[in-house]
């Protein structure tokens, strides 16, 4: 748990700062305060959440700084009043699109903490538009949007509410800011930083992260699926229909006669591209290659 140990005040547009005083002060007349932070991979909402959550929250440290939901969970059910709580990776809860998944509903119940204990709440998304409605309609105070490295626009609870995403482009609609604003590079010597940058990498190659062997796995059952045909794909190709061929299966006229072995797996009864083919060669003989010719196989 490391503190902040940089001038917040320093990097981050004047005008913003005075709202977030204004803010804190809120906080302390028994409210709370949610802030969505949309923006591209690598452009700088993890750092904007950081500088506005040290000017709202004098003890902000690394602690509040939380990645999937069990640990906001914890974070915001062991949190004192008045503090700043930041979720890097607001996707794994609230990009779902479906109020009914369990994060989201211990979510809503979590929330209820997050008001008693008046908290500033922020999260980093990369796509504001599919926001959960539960969210977006009755807990965003207002978003601020990375445009590009070092600046962001600001949008009001009002303006919030009218961010929507265009179903045909897929684009999200946005409507004219309240300000747009500035904010600086926090220096990579602050302890608060290097903690952090610790923290993140330890979350994204945790046991949460991808696999390498799980990976190979699939990309065996892929090859696997792309050279063999199942029953039926093998029967359009052999012009049988695909009972005869569990037929022949079930009597061993596969073996006896064709001498292919089938496969049984996960995705039943399975035969490779090459007997398939051996197969058809035995059934019609030399006039495979001319019957393949006309398209009558």
């Amino acid at each position: 748990m490391t503190k902040v140990d940089f001038d917040a005040e320093y990097l981050l547009d004047p005008k913003m700062v005075s709202n977030l005083r204004k803010i804190k002060h809120y906080l302390r007349d028994d409210h709370d305060w949610v802030t969505i932070i949309h923006g591209p991979e690598r452009g700088g909402k993890s750092t904007l959440g950081h500088e506005c959550n040290a000017i709202v929250d004098d003890e902000y440290d690394t602690a509040h700084v939380v990645f999937p939901t069990s640990e906001l969970r914890y974070a915001i059910a062991k949190s004192p009043k008045y503090r700043a709580i930041q979720q890097d990776e607001g996707a794994e809860t609230w990009l779902s699109g479906d109020a009914n998944t369990a994060d989201t509903k211990k979510m809503v119940k979590s929330f209820m903490q997050i008001g008693a204990k008046n908290l500033y709440f922020s999260i980093c998304l990369p796509d504001a538009g599919a926001l959960n409605r539960y969210m977006k309609t009755h807990r965003v105070n207002c978003v601020l949007r990375v445009m590009k490295r070092g600046v962001f626009a600001f949008y009001s609870a009002k303006r919030a509410k009218t961010i929507k995403k265009d179903n045909n482009t897929k684009k999200v609609i946005w409507p004219r800011p309240n300000f747009v604003g500035y904010f600086r590079k926090i220096p990579e010597s602050c302890e608060f930083w290097k903690e952090y940058k610790r923290k993140e990498w330890q979350h994204k190659f945790s046991t949460r992260s991808e696999n390498p062997k799980v990976i190979e796995k699939e990309l065996q059952m892929e090859r696997f699926l792309r050279d063999t045909l199942d029953f039926r794909q093998a029967a359009r190709v052999l012009g049988v229909s695909s009972n005869t061929v569990n037929v022949w299966n079930c009597n061993g006229v596969l073996k006896k006669r064709f001498h292919v072995k089938p496969m049984h797996g996960a995705k039943g009864w399975r035969l490779t591209q090459s007997d398939v083919m051996r197969m058809r060669k035995i059934i019609y003989g030399n006039a495979v290659d001319m019957i393949t010719k006309i398209g009558v196989v």
